[in-house]
């Protein structure tokens, strides 16, 4: 099962940037942590709508917009928990989702 995981992750891998391949690395040594994989699955699809940011015609843009609404609003929950329970910011930068070709 962990192998169709890397096969299914390595398809996608080409289409995007080398950013991820130190979380294909840590798929392949089993050291990801749930965190990192929700970060990841965000990642993905930022990159592979915002691929087609220039794109005027069709759906795309619509679909690139609301995500980015989307993750605005994830980014703005985890800092008022962590504002609210006093957590790091360290922890919290490595949670927060790409907005705006961050």
């Amino acid at each position: 099962e962990e192998d169709k995981l890397i096969d299914w992750f390595s398809q996608l891998n080409p289409l995007l940037d080398t950013d991820i391949a130190e979380f294909e690395n840590r798929i392949r040594r089993s050291e990801i942590s749930t965190v990192e994989l929700e970060y990841l699955s965000d990642f993905m699809l930022f990159k592979l709508l915002d691929s087609q940011e220039l794109a005027v015609d069709g759906p795309l843009s619509l679909a690139l917009y609301l995500l980015r609404c989307e993750f605005e609003i994830k980014n703005l929950r985890l800092i008022l928990s962590a504002y609210h329970n006093h957590l790091p910011s360290d922890l919290l930068a490595e949670r927060m989702r790409p907005i705006y070709g961050q």
